[in-house]
């Protein structure tokens, strides 16, 4: 038994102790009432002053099914009504006051003052039992083997600061998360590992700034073109009002999508036109995602585990996935046909173009709603140089990621 356990045991007891002083307080100042229960009479026989002792301490404690229980423990099963209480605790009580009874008390005094006793040794046990149950020795003993501190336990450091703020304690206890605190030799794997997404991050974010240094520079709220001199967007789509919503906002992420590509469309379709201004301003509804990943970029490369960017980037930015494919976009217009005759010359061509994988490959990934790998391998060398890397990284991370997690290997 531990410290805990013997805590939990002497606040169990004492509970039972002051249900004691309650029952005896109530049983001397308030009259009995008469239910009009089973209550037979109790034996004829002399109370010495020790069971009058008892009586007056304990009596309020026979009462409703305790007075089932005494008259079995005394006289067995004579009514037919007795037979709805189980035997294991009469027997346990009765066997214990014959024992113990040395004719100091009367075996009716004697069942209920060892009854009482064994109630609340059974209580403490319980209690005990109930704390084991609900923390396995095994989980408890880890805990104590890693030093971890456990519910119940004396209440950690962070509890006493004035703004008792748990995480930034746990980060550094724990796993030493601090500034430059994971800048040792030992962790360069895992700085190799959260590299692609670092690159990645800075060249998307670089990829705005630099098209968009006053919009950066004056948090979007000063604009000015490449020229000097100062625009606004405009965006004209003609007979709008006969858009539907879904329509509608497809045009609209078209538009940021076409923006943050730096492009311009001459056509939506046959008769809407979208036309799009190239100063700065195209791009001010992106500058909040750029100050967000610049900053969890900058912030976990000297407070984080570094491995984990990886994730958390990825899982936070959707500049990252608007960067990418507009790599992609960028590059498929070169190989996309503008008519079927192009579009032989392109399947001609199509073994300079890129690389066809094997049939059962294609196969499944056709299978697996994947077909846009094989398609991307077909028109590899069309693709932008800096895409096909980011391509390989992706492929890489989804398949050797997956193996070594599922192993526990290094890999987040």
């Amino acid at each position: 038994m531990n410290i805990f356990e013997h805590r939990l045991c002497i606040f169990a007891f004492y509970s039972r102790l002051s249900i004691l002083l309650l029952q005896f307080v109530s049983n001397f100042l308030v009259p009995d009432h008469d239910a009009k229960v089973f209550n037979p009479p109790p034996e004829l026989e002399d109370n010495s002053w020790l069971d009058q002792l008892v009586l007056y301490f304990v009596g309020g404690l026979r009462r409703w099914d305790a007075v089932y229980f005494t008259h079995i423990m005394q006289y067995g099963y004579t009514y037919e009504n007795c037979v709805a209480f189980f035997p294991l605790y009469p027997l346990l009580v009765s066997n214990f006051s014959k024992a113990f009874s040395f004719g100091l008390l009367n075996f009716s005094t004697c069942l209920l003052l060892v009854g009482v006793v064994v109630n609340i040794l059974l209580f403490v046990a319980t209690s005990l039992v109930l704390y084991r149950l609900d923390w396995p020795k095994h989980v408890i003993d880890y805990g104590r083997s890693k030093g971890y501190k456990l519910a119940g336990d004396e209440p950690s450091l962070w509890c006493n600061e004035t703004i008792p703020l748990s995480y930034s304690y746990i980060q550094k206890h724990h796993w030493n998360v601090g500034f430059l605190t994971y800048y040792n030799l030992k962790q360069l794997p895992n700085f190799l590992l959260a590299l692609p997404v670092l690159i990645l991050s800075f060249r998307t974010c670089s990829f705005y700034i630099t098209n968009n240094v006053m919009s950066f520079c004056f948090l979007g709220l000063t604009c000015s073109n490449n020229n000097g001199s100062s625009g606004s967007s405009h965006v004209d789509i003609l007979d709008s009002s006969h858009e539907d919503e879904k329509q509608r906002n497809r045009l609209l992420l078209d538009k940021k999508i076409e923006n943050y590509a730096g492009g311009q469309w001459d056509e939506v379709n046959s008769n809407k036109k979208l036309k799009c201004e190239k100063d700065s301003c195209r791009q001010t509804d992106l500058i909040v995602y750029v100050y967000h990943l610049a900053f969890l970029t900058i912030f976990g490369c000297f407070f984080m585990h570094v491995q984990v960017l990886t994730r958390m980037l990825f899982s936070s930015s959707p500049l990252l996935y608007w960067y990418v494919g507009t790599l992609f976009i960028n590059g498929s217009r070169r190989f996309k046909p503008s008519s079927p005759a192009d579009k032989k010359t392109r399947e001609a061509e199509s073994f300079k173009q890129g690389i066809n994988l094997p049939q059962f490959l294609q196969s499944l990934l056709s299978l697996f709603k994947l077909t846009f790998i094989s398609e991307a391998f077909k028109n590899w060398y069309c693709l932008n140089g800096e895409f096909r890397a980011i391509f390989v990284y992706f492929l890489t991370y989804s398949v050797l990621g997956t193996v070594m997690f599922s192993n526990f290997l290094p890999w987040t």
